[in-house]
């Protein structure tokens, strides 16, 4: 009989004890589902953001393509001046959205210098004074070393954000690492 009232108090305890664990654990599992999901959350938000800094990268040097045939085509002083002051703030423009996307997608920061770099170049041709007589340009802008660029910008850009291993973790998904 003791042996029964024994297996009983045990039973009894460990149902409390179960019966008490169950809504801990199930916090628990819920708790890391909504871990998961902000995590995914935060990925995506990030891919899309880096996506974007791309997209706008891309449409700044297709305007500032089109900003510089319209100053090649200027013929008096003051459209050239007016498009001189801003074919400077494009190339600014360009190259500070360059340098965004290099610190956000690193695999495609060297084109996208790249294409900073080009687009420095066609500035200078086009906003130098020198280059110009009574309005017209002495040498035309060529743009295909700018167009090479810009489409493998665009080619490294998809390829680094179609790249799983691309888009790079928040401080909270990165594995921990000891230290020496």
């Amino acid at each position: 009989m003791a042996d029964v009232s024994l297996t009983a108090l045990i039973i009894s305890n460990s149902l409390t004890f179960a019966a008490g664990a169950l809504p801990v654990v199930a916090n628990w599992i819920q708790k890391a589902g909504n871990d998961r999901r902000a995590r995914a959350d935060r990925r995506l938000r990030l891919a899309q953001d880096k996506r974007g800094q791309c997209v706008t990268l891309i449409r700044l040097a297709r305007n500032f393509r089109v900003l510089v045939e319209n100053a090649r085509d200027a013929r008096n002083q003051r459209e050239v001046t007016e498009s001189a002051k801003q074919i400077r703030q494009f190339v600014a423009d360009v190259t500070g959205q360059a340098d965004e996307v290099g610190f956000m997608v690193p695999a495609a920061e060297t084109t996208a210098t790249l294409l900073a770099n080009e687009a420095a170049k066609l500035a200078a041709l086009v906003t130098d004074t020198a280059n110009r007589v009574s309005g017209e340009l002495l040498r035309k802008p060529d743009f295909a070393n700018f167009d090479r660029c810009l489409v493998e910008f665009r080619e490294a850009a998809r390829n680094a954000l179609n790249d799983p291993a691309a888009i790079a973790l928040d401080s909270s998904d990165k594995p921990a690492t000891s230290r020496p």
